[in-house]
């Protein structure tokens, strides 16, 4: 049940996020609206309609899609896993057609409408210059890179050991944050008014201010993760690593959730007037962003702020997109092979071979050092250094306090198991679907292996 639970509740935190930003796409945002250019002045009763049918029939969606994933979590085991996954891209791959249509019906109103606003584009030197003069300097992120180095470091002269796998996932989780401030850095300077002390402001509160919160988080955050690698090195089994992770990794998103949020707010108090809004419609569309004329890779989203998306007429925007795309694509089979899954046991004349997914074990007899069947695992802690653990079945690399590195090849509601302890390599705990099954399974390995012997 546990693993059910943190699924379902990854999907839900998973779609009220992305609902939370991509219910931005129906609000009336600098001079735009479903990535439509609109003229302030004309949002009349029509185009206020088309907007509340778009947000109520997304509303509605989600809300579905929401309840389905309730339905798969009381579902069984056996499909839980591959249904999660499913119904994640389903949602996302709905949600981009739903705001496709939608889309596409305020651009048909608008030319109907015949609606255009100005082409002018606003260019104030004296402020970019000002503006990239406070930017923080790459420079600067080193100083929490360095903190969990060197921390890093005195956890291993300490214990003599730290773990490999944690410390990559902190500095994997320290660098996904620091990465969100260059990804801000390369926001482009906003020009909202003919005020150049309002442009400066602006342009100061969107992307110096919020580089500035990103790397006060992020120090407290490499102290906090360097805690993590102690803790972890000094008893692997504890659980302060998980949580000291992805708590703080929790509260980081919906922190910058709410800046970006308030980000947006921000701007629409600042704009002046729609002289100062660009009719780019035909470069941008659900997809992201293609102009041709334009050599940049990567602009700013004229919808999420913050965000910055792919230029997909740049070649290299290009293959950005593309890579992205098949590691996307490539995600669920990839996971897929980590569900559920029947073991598959080959009794040879010299040895056993054991799999399950991409998991294989073949165990000589001349190197088994005992075999026995028990009613439960070793006693102690067992943590999952990698493979899958589900309310149903538990297989790979698992660790056992006072064991150590073990193999399993469980299915969980059976209450026998086979060991197979070996004088070179892994202990290695398997069974059957049923207890029977087991039992018969172990007689079979138990004559062979005699015969050998």
């Amino acid at each position: 049940m546990s693993i059910k639970i943190i699924l379902y509740l990854t999907y839900i935190f998973c779609v009220l996020v992305s609902y939370f930003v991509y219910r931005k796409f129906f609000v009336y945002k600098s001079g735009k609206i479903m990535l439509t250019t609109i003229p302030s002045g004309n949002i009349d009763d029509e185009i206020q309609n088309l907007i509340k049918k778009g947000r109520r029939s997304y509303s509605i969606f989600t809300y579905g899609i929401s309840i389905a994933a309730l339905i798969f979590f009381l579902l069984g085991d056996m499909w839980v896993l591959n249904s999660f996954i499913l119904l994640l891209y389903f949602y996302y791959i709905f949600t981009a057609f739903l705001l496709n249509s939608y889309m596409k019906k305020m651009r048909k109103l608008k030319s109907e409408k015949k609606l255009r606003t100005s082409t002018r584009k606003y260019i104030d030197v004296t402020i970019s210059n000002d503006i990239n003069k406070m930017r923080f300097g790459k420079k600067q992120w080193l100083i929490p890179l360095l903190v969990l180095i060197l921390g890093s470091f005195i956890a291993g002269m300490v214990y003599g050991k730290v773990d490999g796998i944690i410390v990559s996932i902190c500095f994997l989780v320290l660098i996904s944050t620091i990465a969100m401030s260059f990804v801000i850095d390369r926001l482009p300077i906003k020009i909202i008014s003919s005020n150049p002390d309002k442009n400066r402001y602006f342009n100061q509160k969107r992307v110096v201010s919020i580089q500035e919160k990103i790397f006060y988080f992020s120090c407290m955050y490499s102290v906090l993760l360097t805690f993590v690698v102690f803790v972890a090195s000094k008893d692997e089994f504890s659980y302060i690593p998980f949580m000291g992770i992805i708590i703080p990794s929790i509260v980081f998103i919906l922190y910058m959730v709410y800046l970006f949020k308030k980000m947006d707010d921000f701007e629409q108090q600042f704009v002046d007037e729609d002289d100062y809004f660009v009719d780019d419609d035909e470069y941008y569309d659900i997809l992201g962003y293609n102009n041709s004329n334009d050599k940049r890779i990567f602009v700013s989203n004229p919808v999420f702020s913050g965000n910055l998306i792919i230029n997909r007429a740049n070649p290299k925007g290009r293959a950005i997109l593309s890579l992205m795309y098949i590691i996307i694509l490539a995600i669920p089979f990839i996971l897929f092979s980590f569900g559920a899954t029947e073991y598959k046991y080959t009794i040879n004349t010299n040895n056993i071979v054991i799999s399950a997914g991409l998991y294989k074990d073949e165990v000589e007899f001349s190197n088994i050092e005992s075999m026995k069947i028990l009613n439960e695992l070793p006693d102690g802690r067992i943590i999952r250094t990698n493979g899958v653990s589900l309310d149903y079945q538990s297989y790979g690399t698992f660790n056992i306090r006072n064991v150590g590195k073990v193999r399993f090849y469980l299915y969980n509601d059976t209450n026998k198991l086979i060991e197979i302890k070996q004088k070179k390599g892994k202990n290695i705990y398997f069974n059957e679907k049923t207890l029977k099954e087991t039992e018969s399974l172990y007689k079979n390995l138990t004559r062979k292996y005699k015969i050998n012997d």
